[in-house]
């Protein structure tokens, strides 16, 4: 198996955007600078930084630190938790002489002395010191009350006089913010320090006051010569954050989210999708390295080194270099060829969500070992597959009663019966899946032995709300807030995520209506929505299938119709509908209207 994070060894050749991000870092001339590594949940964003940070640390005078921006979370100040967390480990570093670890150590109490930043937000630093207001040494502070209430209408008259006072103090946090400034530079100015490279990490997954907490850190205290910050992100999800904290924002023109990162972010490189290549070189290199040993790994990646990345990997150019190697290889090989094309279609070519599919399938194989089953680890993955892309489908195979037709099914022999599974014989992705090797097992129990190990997911019609990515979890818990405008953000989310995604999304959202004895609306409108979208009408009048007639109200059939009259299965969703005498003349109604527009 292989582990469910980062690594700095480059198995997606990365290493042009490696050498590009650590150029820029290198360049003095630059700094004080900001690398933006965007790039979806999973891309590769957390390696590609650790490749960077693993070259950089071998250079003599460059100091590079690394941070999980999620670990703010929950503090009362983020910035100070990031400022004191840079010079902790400048004080603790012992290549450094002791007369700087002094200075960091110096430094580091003032940052706790108190909170650097006051009440922030709406106000902020940027706010009431850049002069927007005048000198507040100047001005009396019932002025200073009036202009802030006039700009922010939500705070209340003792918090402002609460800042007020204390920026009139012995001196201001002003001075604070400049003083603290001049001192980090003189410490890294009298170091050996050339370049402070500081890696954040996982930023999008904090909340937005965090997220603006850290930016603020970073451009009012640590932005001085030599240092760059290196931020991995989703850059949809930060851009969506600073929305959400300045929904207020007076403006419609104005995309202040993307206004706001484009100034933090100096240097943007995007991670790009994985092609199906690219995919299949990946899974191919995960499959061998946990099929042959360390020194063969080396071998095997030297030769494919050389082959170059716009070949893909076959049995025969092993082969030809070398012939016992090859041998070894060859169910690895194999195993790829078969599930690899697919995945790049399903997951988006996303690294981190092809890793997961193989560790599961792994891990169920093992499972198996121990419980004495002798388990096909191609069949499993054949399994696998429909269990990812088709999962109203990969239920039915655990119902003895449908098993023949299923037979049916992948053989191509027409279902004559009554089954459920005849709704998949004109399914595109179905036919093309059921054609592929390896062929199930012949009889049911065998079936079984390998259906087991997903029977908690699925056997008892529950569908469990994980490994939805960072996106898809954003759009359920937007989604299922019940908020007309977070429903409509979740929608615009949505748009980017991959099939698998918007698969995994729409079962766990179904998984609500489902156990309720009403069918909410909105959440309704949203799994429909989001199958349009993806040209998978047919899965959503599967799903309305299953769910009670009772639990249907005539409200509900304008949606139903707009959002599934183009399935092919539609005619059988109308017919079950129209059971009951109420939704019947809903659907007549709204039809005849329609053709009236």
């Amino acid at each position: 198996m292989w582990k469910d994070s980062d690594t700095d060894r480059d198995l997606l050749s990365f290493n042009y955007l490696v050498k590009t991000v650590e150029d820029i870092c290198l360049d003095s001339s630059l700094t004080p600078s900001t690398v933006g590594i965007y790039g979806d949940w999973g891309s590769g964003k957390s390696s590609l930084m650790r490749m960077v940070a693993k070259d950089l640390s071998q250079i003599e005078g460059v100091k590079c630190i690394t941070i999980n921006g999620w670990l703010f979370e929950g503090y009362d100040d983020a910035r100070s938790s990031l400022c004191g967390t840079i010079l902790d480990d400048i004080a603790h570093d012992k290549k450094l002489a002791k007369n700087i670890k002094d200075k960091a150590r110096k430094l580091l109490k003032k940052v706790d002395y108190k909170k650097i930043l006051a009440k922030g937000g709406k106000i902020g630093l940027d706010f009431l010191l850049s002069g927007g207001i005048g000198t507040l040494s100047e001005i009396a502070i019932d002025n200073v009350v009036d202009i802030i209430k006039k700009k922010v209408g939500n705070i209340s008259e003792g918090d402002i006089k609460k800042i007020a006072d204390k920026l009139t103090e012995k001196e201001s946090k002003r001075h604070e913010v400049k003083q603290f400034n001049k001192e980090f530079k003189d410490l890294l100015g009298k170091s050996n320090i050339n370049h402070l490279i500081i890696f954040i990490d996982e930023l999008d997954r904090c909340q937005p006051e965090t997220i603006l907490d850290i930016f603020e850190a970073m451009r009012l205290f640590l932005f001085v010569d030599g240092t760059t910050f290196v931020i991995g992100a989703d850059e949809r999800l930060i851009q969506y954050a600073i929305k959400t904290k300045y929904i207020d924002v007076p403006g419609n023109d104005l995309d202040i989210g993307k206004e706001y990162l484009e100034k933090m972010i100096q240097y943007p490189i995007t991670i790009p999708q994985l092609n199906p290549l690219e995919v299949h070189q990946y899974i191919t290199s995960l499959l061998v390295e946990d099929a042959v040993s360390p020194k063969d790994y080396e071998s095997y990646l030297e030769i494919i080194g050389k082959v170059g990345n716009d070949k893909q990997i076959s049995y025969d150019i092993i082969k030809n270099r070398d012939k016992e190697l090859a041998e070894r290889t060859k169910e690895a090989l194999d195993l790829s060829v078969q599930i690899s094309s697919v995945l790049a279609e399903i997951l988006s070519g996303n690294p981190r969500q092809c890793k997961r599919f193989l560790n599961t399938l792994q891990m169920r194989c093992k499972m198996g070992e121990i419980r004495n089953a002798k388990l096909n680890r191609r069949v499993m993955a054949k399994l696998m597959l429909v269990e990812y892309f088709k999962p109203s489908l990969f239920r039915l195979f655990f119902n003895k009663a449908n098993f023949p037709a299923l037979k049916n099914l992948e053989s191509g022999v027409e279902i004559t019966d009554d089954s459920k599974v005849k709704e998949w014989e004109t399914d595109e992705w179905v036919k093309k899946w059921a054609k592929s090797d390896p062929k199930l097992p012949d009889n049911f129990e065998e079936l079984q032995s390998y259906l087991f190990f997903a029977r908690d997911k699925f056997r008892y019609g529950r569908l469990q709300v994980k490994d939805l990515g960072a996106r898809a979890q954003k759009c359920y818990d937007l989604i299922t807030s019940k908020s007309q405008t977070s429903i409509n953000k979740a929608l615009e989310i949505a748009n980017d995520c991959s099939p698998a995604e918007i698969t995994n999304l729409v079962y766990a959202l179904f998984e609500i209506l489902k156990s309720s004895e009403q069918i909410d609306k909105d959440i309704l409108k949203a799994i429909l929505k989001l199958n349009s979208a993806h040209s998978l009408q047919d899965d959503s009048v599967k799903m309305l299938l299953t769910l009670p007639l009772n639990r249907f109200n005539a409200g509900l059939i304008p949606t139903i119709v707009t959002e599934t009259k183009n399935a092919s299965t539609y005619n059988e969703l109308s017919t079950y509908l129209s059971k009951n005498n109420s939704l019947k003349n809903a659907i007549t109604t709204f039809e005849d209207m329609s053709k009236n527009k």
